[in-house]
């Protein structure tokens, strides 16, 4: 259990005020969540309650440091809603005996409580509401698809000046190897000579996922065979074969190596495909409804958060219409979710459509709506992009494929979907060249 005394003597001291109380607020297999209120006798100008999230299942250091230097990059850059981190502590070597990060308290709702109407009718949001949403996501998506940076990997802080430990040294962002849990799944993060980055160019990028599939397929057996079971073995209808299924996995593997530089888009046919693969931006891995938070009255976004598993990446990694903008066609009843999004979860989830009501509606909308409410968020980014790589990304089949290449090579056993993509890559190369 996390050393409550010692959080509030952390809080306290870097606050220089009382904490009047520690509460609860939420507790789950990988983290803690506490309200501290603070006493703003003081200083009026201090917030009179502070978010604490203890991560009770250890993070890797550079993971907790990474999202700490995004917030601050993103708040310092953008005009994106983000909680402020006051103080944290990355490593295990303190007197609260957790990694945490005490930040500020958003405001709103998660976006998730609209789009489950049925559970949480009081949540449902007008056709107004939907406007503002829609186009203030816009604006989060634009303004991280503006975001440059010359090479891939996740930001970090360093002090500079005389006096690094000096509150007034000046602090600089650089980029630096992933932060990706993803990278370091399972066994992964023992292999030697992990290619982690940063890179230079997108096939390098690329090159490096696959590399270390590979690199981890022939050196942990015993690990991937267990993985492969886990996903695939009690109660999957196919009942596979681990070592058939292995082997079919590095076929499928070999392939995509051979598509990596085509893949890239850095042998693209022209330049607006060589333009998209060297342009880097800030991708946000979890950019779905629990972490957007809506003012429920007036639709719009309050806070975005989620921030942990965000990189700089190709910027056609950015480039998605999210789900919930979306209408389900006449059978569907699951729809994945974009695989942006889903790149870092621990499985790929599949998300229910909320039911069409008898009025013809689904989260207070009608299909034609829907349409105009996804239209406007298209529109909106359009403006945002004059050279149009935005709706590029979004209508060549190409980048449909491409964009799939990681999520493949975290569900390399997934024989349907990765076959389809490789197919359509292929037949893409031919075509184009």
């Amino acid at each position: 259990m996390p050393d409550l005394r010692a959080l509030r003597e952390a809080a306290e001291e870097f606050f220089e005020t009382d904490v009047l109380s520690v509460k609860p607020l939420k507790h789950g297999d990988q983290i803690s969540i506490y309200v501290l209120v603070l006493d703003t006798t003081p200083d009026p100008d201090l917030p009179s309650e502070v978010i604490v999230r203890i991560f009770t299942k250890q993070r890797m250091q550079q993971s907790v440091d990474s999202e700490v230097a995004t917030i601050s990059f993103v708040s310092l850059h953008t005009q994106i809603p983000v909680a402020r981190v006051f103080f944290h502590e990355s490593t295990l070597d303190n007197p609260v005996g957790f990694q945490y990060i005490v930040q500020e308290k958003l405001q709103g709702e998660p976006l998730q409580k609209a789009l489950d109407e049925e559970d949480e009718p009081e949540y449902e949001l007008g056709f107004d509401s939907w406007h503002n949403l829609v186009s203030d996501y816009a604006d989060v998506v634009s303004q991280l698809w503006r975001v440059r940076f010359d090479r891939i990997g996740a930001l970090y802080e360093v002090s500079v000046g005389n006096d690094q430990d000096s509150e007034y040294s000046d602090i600089e962002t650089y980029v630096g190897p992933t932060a990706e849990t993803w990278f370091y799944r399972g066994s992964r993060r023992s292999l030697q000579h992990l290619d982690v980055g940063p890179w230079e160019s997108s096939s390098d990028w690329l090159a490096g996922l696959i590399s270390n599939e590979v690199r981890y397929f022939r050196s942990h057996p015993a690990e991937l065979e267990k993985e492969l079971e886990e996903e695939l073995g009690d109660g999957d209808p196919l009942d596979l074969d681990v070592e058939w299924a292995l082997d079919d996995a590095q076929e499928r593997l070999r392939k995509i190596i051979s598509l990596c530089d085509l893949g890239s888009g850095e042998l693209g046919p022209d330049e607006a495909l060589m333009r998209l693969s060297r342009t880097f931006g800030l991708f946000h891995a979890h950019l779905l409804p629990n972490n957007i938070l809506v003012d429920m009255r007036t639709g719009h976004i309050k806070g975005i958060t989620g921030w942990e598993d965000a990189s700089v990446t190709p910027i056609w990694r950015i480039a998605s219409v999210p789900y919930w903008l979306e209408w389900p066609g006449p059978e569907s009843e699951w729809s994945r979710i974009d695989l942006g999004e889903t790149l870092n979860d621990t499985k790929g989830r599949d998300v229910p459509w909320t039911p069409i009501g008898e009025n013809g509606r689904r989260n207070g909308v009608s299909e034609e709506e829907l349409a105009e409410l996804r239209s406007a968020f298209c529109d909106k980014v359009s403006l945002e992009d004059p050279d149009g790589l935005f709706a590029r990304c979004l209508e060549d089949g190409f980048f449909d494929q491409i964009k799939i290449i990681p999520h493949l090579l975290y569900n390399i056993w997934e024989r349907g979907q990765v076959e389809t993509s490789i197919e359509a890559l292929e037949k893409w190369e031919a075509e184009a060249f």
